[in-house]
């Protein structure tokens, strides 16, 4: 093991003393945060759209450009745009 610093030695020390402890609160917040999160990126609604046969082929090669399939770039530059769009006054 490495040498450890006077500060770490101490922060070491207190949790092997009980000092440093997970609270049970902590823990359930997490979960329920993980849970929240999880939700958040698995609801999604499908959408139908119709674009020029020259932006569709466009799409598709920058997304195998990208690494990607063009479901997912068009969801990326969609939801890109939204999130620097102010849609409150549409």
């Amino acid at each position: 093991m490495s040498e450890l610093e006077p500060e770490e030695l101490a922060l070491l020390a207190g949790v092997e003393n009980g000092v440093w402890v997970s609270r049970p609160s902590l823990q359930t917040r997490k979960a329920s945060l993980q849970e929240a999160a999880t939700q958040h990126c698995t609801d999604k609604n499908h959408i139908d759209i119709s674009l020029s046969a020259m932006d569709f082929e466009r799409l598709k090669a920058l997304a195998a450009n990208r690494g990607l399939n063009y479901q997912a770039l068009a969801e990326s530059i969609l939801h890109g745009y939204l999130e620097h769009t102010d849609c409150r006054h549409v």
